[in-house]
């Protein structure tokens, strides 16, 4: 479609075997139609398997498909709608899917477009975006600029969640331009049982993705800028879920989101909005909805020198990560729509 359209630039889909293995894992033959906004035609294109298979040995075989254009199908799969897409996968590997798992992947991963308004049902059953339950005051949002030239963004938010994990769902989930990449990453910060209060949503859009969308290029610049500078500035937050994680003190909770909001530039009233006494921090840390406040630093880095960022630096040296990667970390779900 791009070159029919003739689309370029950085984008969501710009390359890679995403939507493709995304079907063959669910199907034997699949189909996309597709309809322009203000436009007369519409474009099919149907992928079989079993033939692409039988013809693996034909030397003469050409592993190229034809797109076809052609006027709108009211009849068809689109309906009499204006535009839109439609893919329809067929010869299913699995005929009872369970929806539950799909739901809560697909409403993870795609977060930023329903929440925009997109709707995306499995079995007549709405996805929904994730829950967080973070101790109340410990939400902070933030944006970061950074590079040489301050020509990258980091923006997102991170919390401290209300128990500790000795599972692997916590950490920052990384996206890029809106869906996620990398679920419960890690490499941030020293991943222990003391840290595993951090949670968090990240938006790395300036980071280019590995091949295969699962990933993001480690080796790649941008990913080297953005993993330098996430690092010092979660100093702060790794610090303040050790002390949310330590004693039996029943006020832990809002010192430590007192502590971090400080930290980070913001005021103390958040952790106690009645502006009394403390109390326990079981009748005061509420449902997750903390007062969010929105942090903006600019640091400059250099992938050869020290950035020049005073928070504390923190290396990924926990026994689960091998070669900067946490090797207990999940793929996100293979299903693109």
């Amino acid at each position: 479609m791009n070159k029919i359209e003739k689309v370029s630039g950085s984008r969501k889909g710009m390359f890679g075997l995403g939507m493709k293995t995304a079907c063959a894992s669910l199907g034997r033959r699949w189909s996309v139609t597709t309809r322009p906004l203000d436009a007369d035609t519409e474009y099919f294109v149907e992928f079989d398997l079993e033939e692409w298979t039988n013809r693996t040995g034909d030397p003469n075989f050409e592993w190229e498909v034809e797109i076809e254009e052609r006027e709108p199908d009211e009849d068809g799969v689109l309906g009499t709608r204006e535009h839109g897409t439609a893919i329809v996968v067929q010869e299913l590997r699995d005929y009872n899917p369970l929806a539950g798992p799909v739901l809560d992947n697909l409403g993870r991963a795609y977060k930023g477009h329903i929440e925009g308004g997109d709707v995306i049902k499995v079995n007549g059953n709405r996805a929904q975006p994730p829950e967080y339950n973070f101790i109340e005051g410990s939400k902070q949002e933030f944006e970061i600029s950074c590079g040489d030239d301050e020509e990258h963004r980091i923006y997102g938010w991170v919390a401290l969640d209300k128990k500790t994990h000795n599972d692997d769902i916590f950490g920052l989930n990384l996206y890029r331009e809106n869906q996620l990449v990398e679920p419960w990453n890690k490499d941030f910060f020293k991943a222990h049982l003391m840290t595993s209060r951090i949670i968090g949503e990240v938006h790395l859009d300036f980071v280019p993705p590995n091949f295969y969308k699962r990933g993001f290029e480690r080796q790649s610049n941008e990913w080297k800028e953005a993993r330098k500078t996430m690092e010092e500035f979660l100093g702060p937050v790794a610090k303040a879920s050790r002390e949310a994680s330590r004693g039996k003190d029943p006020k832990k909770f809002r010192k430590a989101a007192r502590g971090l909001q400080k930290a980070l530039g913001g005021g103390s009233e958040a952790a106690d909005p009645d502006g009394g006494e403390e109390g326990e921090d079981e009748d005061t840390s509420g449902a997750g909805q903390g007062t969010m406040m929105v942090i903006r630093r600019r640091m400059k880095t250099s992938c050869a020198g020290r950035s020049q960022h005073p928070l504390h630096r923190w290396q990924t040296d926990s026994p689960f990560v091998r070669d900067g990667r946490d090797t207990r970390r999940a793929s996100p779900v293979g299903l693109h729509l």
